[in-house]
């Protein structure tokens, strides 16, 4: 029993770190965020948008678009 007792702790104290470092980790990506949107909205207009991964970051400035579901097959 007093094993089952502290084995709960331990999930409890893990999940509490880990929900820290998701709040964290949330901060931040809006600290880097916000200077990009300020960017974006400063030079751009209202429909682009910045794509980043891990390489590289692009501005994305579509002309045009259509979408369809029409021809998807399940």
């Amino acid at each position: 029993m007093k094993q089952d007792i502290n084995g709960e702790i331990a999930r409890r104290i893990q999940q509490q770190d880990e929900e820290k470092r998701k709040e964290e980790i949330k901060r931040r990506f809006e600290s880097l965020a916000k200077p990009l949107i300020d960017f974006l909205c400063a030079e751009y207009h209202p429909h682009a948008k910045i794509t980043i991964d891990q390489t590289s970051a692009e501005i994305v400035a579509g002309e045009m678009a259509f979408v369809t579901e029409e021809f998807l097959r399940d």
